[in-house]
């Protein structure tokens, strides 16, 4: 008698080695379910053994229906028993083989997971490292770019003033200072001892008139600063957050503007209240603060030397108006004559577009291009009629005296050399070397045809007046072969065209006018 046919002893024994092969090889996922299952052991095992017991029901319902059948006679309950008993042990051991499986997978998952979480930890922290590089780098990007247009402003041809309002300007379009374009930069004054607002941006009119003189060290909300002279501050109030305050910016800059130890001014900034406070933002307007320093500095710089060559260059005139003076006081009767070449070879060479300096340099050497005559007896000098060669030779050294009196002068014009070549002429025939066209200066050219033009419309003690008229016709004559072309065209319009004339009634009030424009340069 076989409780069970051989092929389903084979079918239920291949299904058990089946189950124990799945379950040993199981795919991740397939562990995974298990996993959950087996994650509350009593609840899996009373559903284990709730699932036993209804098996162990239909086998032992199924092999008494068969023994009864082939024996005739129903089933022990001691038999019964036995083989419920067998059956619930294999169940048991096939949680338990289950169970440690689980266990051993669920502790390789937790430490799979585990190190899930710690290279998650570690991909976030690089995440946050690169994103917070990745803000540096545009921050930093951002302020290099600023800082490098205000640079370019402070090398703009404009004034200083106009630079310092270009720089609030640009300081303002940064849209990461997130600045309610309000601000303004102060400039110390020594003598009153005050804050001076030179440059602001936003404020209202009530606004400026309280703060453009500054004597007290105020911060544009109110806050006194420090009470040092000459804008000297606490260095931890350069930056405040006001409190109480009805204005809605909160954070709050007063930076010294420094060159050395002296203060030339204060940045005064006001910025949101939404605004970071950061130590690399304070860096950032250092650096502003420093470029406003070069500026300002540079101004300054600039203004002194140009206060200094105006008194080196004002005593120049005066040195100059005293040899103009030291000829005529010798020779009354050409008195004006240098004054009144300089003034026409200035604007022979204006008419010609020389430049600055030649311009310059023609109208000084005009002024004493006769110089040399303090070498010549005063007597020949106003001697009526006719000379004689000896003393046409004396008058003819002039030149090479004025040149020799002149040449100990550090002028910054080649005025000695104007004045040594202007009696030479372009073929050579002048005197005292006898140069030729190219081997004479510009300005000598010029001045040559104003002294020749002057010389012949004036009166002399040997001669009266020959009239412009003649003296234009003297130049025109000798265009090209004695006188410069340019020069003599030029000459030509502005009596012709222009108008010009020797006023002898203004004479004085032109060399006032002359004397002062030397004391200019």
């Amino acid at each position: 008698m076989r409780l069970f046919h051989g092929k389903e002893w084979s079918g239920a024994w291949d299904g058990i080695c089946l189950f124990l092969k799945e379950t040993n090889s199981m795919k991740p996922s397939f562990r995974e379910k298990i996993n959950q299952f087996f994650q509350f052991p009593k609840i899996s095992l009373i559903i284990i053994l709730t699932v036993a017991v209804i098996i162990i029901s239909l086998i032992l319902n199924k092999v008494g229906n068969e023994f009864s059948l082939l024996a005739g006679k129903q089933i022990s309950i001691g038999s019964r028993f036995f083989i419920g008993f067998g059956i619930a042990l294999g169940f048991i051991f096939i949680y338990i083989y289950t169970l440690v499986l689980y266990r051993q997978s669920y502790f390789v998952l937790v430490q799979k997971n585990e190190k899930n979480l710690e290279l998650l930890d570690e991909v976030k922290k690089k995440l946050i490292e690169q994103t917070e590089m990745e803000a540096e780098l545009k921050r930093n990007y951002q302020i290099q770019t600023l800082l490098s247009d205000l640079l370019q402003i402070s090398l703009l041809n404009t004034s200083m003033n106009e630079q310092l309002d270009e720089i609030l300007n640009k300081i303002q379009t940064a849209s990461w200072l997130d600045m309610k374009t309000v601000g303004c930069i102060y400039l110390t004054d020594d003598e009153d001892d005050v804050l001076i607002m030179n440059a602001f941006i936003g404020l209202h009119q009530t606004q400026i008139s309280s703060f453009k003189r500054n004597p007290k060290n105020l911060c544009l909300c109110g806050k006194n600063m420090g009470s040092g002279k000459d804008g000297h501050m606490d260095v931890n109030k350069s930056r405040h957050v006001p409190k109480n305050s009805k204005e809605k910016y909160e954070v709050h800059y007063y930076l010294p503007i420094k060159h050395g130890n002296k203060i030339l001014g204060i940045l005064n900034l006001l910025l949101s209240g939404s605004h970071p406070i950061n130590d690399k933002e304070d860096d950032f307007f250092q650096s502003v603060v420093d470029v406003l320093a070069g500026v300002i500095g540079q101004y300054q710089t600039d203004e002194k030397l140009n206060k200094t060559v105006m008194t080196l260059r004002a005593a120049l005139g005066g040195t100059i108006h005293a040899m103009a003076l030291t000829v005529e006081i010798r020779d009354p009767y050409t008195a004006g004559h240098q004054r009144r070449v300089s003034n026409l070879a200035r604007a022979i060479a204006t008419e010609m577009h020389l430049s600055k300096d030649q311009i310059e340099g023609v109208r000084i050497a005009g002024i004493v291009h006769d110089l040399g005559k303090i070498s010549v007896p005063s007597e020949i000098l106003s001697k009526p009629g006719d000379i004689s060669l000896i003393e046409y030779s004396l008058i003819n050294t002039h030149p090479q005296k004025g040149f020799e009196i002149l040449s100990n002068i550090n002028f910054p014009w080649p005025i000695a050399q104007i004045v040594l070549q202007h009696h030479e002429r372009l073929n050579g025939s002048g005197y005292p070397a006898g140069l030729k066209e190219d081997q004479i200066l510009i300005e000598a050219q010029v001045l040559m045809v104003a002294d020749v033009v002057e010389a012949m419309s004036s009166h002399r003690p040997y001669r009266p007046s020959r009239g412009n008229q003649l003296a234009l016709e003297e130049i025109m004559k000798n265009k090209g072969l004695l006188y410069n072309n340019k020069a003599v065209d030029a000459c030509l319009k502005l009596f012709l065209n222009d108008g010009f004339q020797f006023n002898h009634k203004f004479d004085i009030d032109r060399y006032e006018e002359s004397e002062a424009e030397i004391k200019s340069y």
